[in-house]
């Protein structure tokens, strides 16, 4: 049992669980036992397999956010690794990926699990997902995505055509973010006859692809600016966000031009067209000319700092046009509302069966994680140059 750890000092590096025996007859585990400690329990504790749901890691996923947390700039107390001592308080990271079940004690038979299931987990903290193998004892903290009779490349089963194992492994953190973003900044959409928009940043990431779709589904018309390299590159990156909901695609140089802003956003949106709400992935000089396309009362939020600048505002906006500038943070709005993850996983996933709604992975990179055959250090490596070129990592764990 392998996990990817962080300590205090930044210091990244795979923790090695002995296991001295495991047992299993056909799907059903009778023992895990490793040689200082029970499998997912603290200080030499004793297992009650009773009272725990043994679960098999198939993917996990890095996002912005683990990366942030290894340095420590969301100021989160992570859950600290308390099987083993280490010169450094640490923690296993990860906070999104796909799960299948290996163990489940007989008093969850009647909840509908089973063994075999997938799930993600829906705790609102570190989960701690970049391990091999992993337990939890609520069944209350995982959401069941219950598999179907079809096979993948890999042998392992999906739940329709429209989510295979990679749309599950993403599930749960942009999804999430971006529905909460277009349904709790703005309650209501279109009303008084008047025809909504939205202003996006960053539209060719994971989370801006999200959020044309979503907007779409609503009725929301989007504007999305892309950075002046994407606009000049030679993959037709406009094509690929108007097949994703897109209205109109612009560049950055004309975002902040003035005859934009007075003459063709105005005809653009014509006389009942208004841009309520601008989302900021990039904060600094980008939040101020996303800003300027607001209309009166219109709000921006900035949900990400790709930017190494502050966020600046024109004063004109929020003077003599009454707008808002607002920070976001999912961690935050689930720790404020605990139930909100399932609530609204739950609205989402059928939009994701029935196809209305694509999960984006043309940009996601996978790697495999062959804990027992390749030397850790190779993995660490692959993992740590694809982070570095800032690419959405997937990994696939290879059992």
């Amino acid at each position: 049992i392998k996990a990817v750890c962080s300590d205090s000092k930044n210091n990244v590096f795979i923790h090695n669980y002995p296991v001295n025996s495991y047992y299993s007859r056909g799907k059903e585990l009778k023992l895990v036992k490793s040689k200082n400690q029970e499998l997912g329990e603290c200080n030499n504790e004793t297992v009650d397999l009773n009272c725990v749901i043994v679960l098999k890691t198939l993917t996990f996923v890095v996002n912005p956010t683990d990366i942030e947390q290894i340095f420590d700039q969301h100021k989160l107390k992570l859950p600290k690794i308390k099987q083993i001592q280490f010169n450094n308080p640490s923690a296993i990271l990860g906070s999104e990926g796909l799960f299948e079940i290996l163990y489940i004690p007989p008093k969850y038979y009647n909840m509908g699990f089973q063994i075999g299931d997938w799930c993600i987990p829906l705790e609102n903290d570190n989960f701690g997902t970049w391990s091999t193998f992993t337990t939890v004892k609520d069944i209350k903290s995982l959401l069941k995505i219950k598999p179907v009779n079809v096979n993948n490349d890999y042998g392992t089963p999906i739940v329709s055509s429209n989510l295979d194992i990679y749309s599950c492994s993403i599930l749960s953190v942009n999804s999430l973010a971006a529905y909460t973003l277009l349904n709790e900044i703005v309650k209501e959409w279109n009303d008084d006859l008047e025809q909504d928009y939205i202003v996006i940043n960053l539209p060719n990431s994971q989370m801006g692809k999200l959020l044309l779709q979503m907007a779409k589904y609503k009725g929301i018309k989007s504007i999305a600016v892309l950075s002046d390299k994407e606009i000049s590159s030679e993959e037709d990156i406009s094509s690929i966000l108007f097949k994703y909901g897109a209205t109109y695609v612009i560049s950055e140089s004309k975002c902040k031009s003035k005859h934009f802003l007075e003459t063709e956003l105005p005809k653009t949106l014509g006389q009942h067209g208004r841009v309520r709400l601008a989302l900021d992935a990039i904060s600094g000089e980008s939040t101020y000319h996303l800003a300027n396309m607001l209309s009166e009362n219109g709000k921006i939020v900035t949900y990400g700092a790709s930017s190494p600048l502050p966020s600046q505002m024109p004063t004109d906006k929020l003077i003599f046009d009454n707008c808002q500038h607002i920070g976001f943070w999912m961690t935050r709005e689930q720790k404020q509302n605990p139930s909100l993850k399932v609530n609204v996983l739950k609205k989402i996933l059928p939009l994701f069966e029935k196809g209305i709604l694509k999960m984006p992975t043309d940009n996601i990179q996978e790697i495999v994680w062959d804990y027992a055959n390749r030397d850790d250090t190779i993995f660490l490596r692959e993992l740590k140059k694809n982070i570095d070129a800032k690419k959405k990592v997937l990994v696939r764990i290879k059992h």
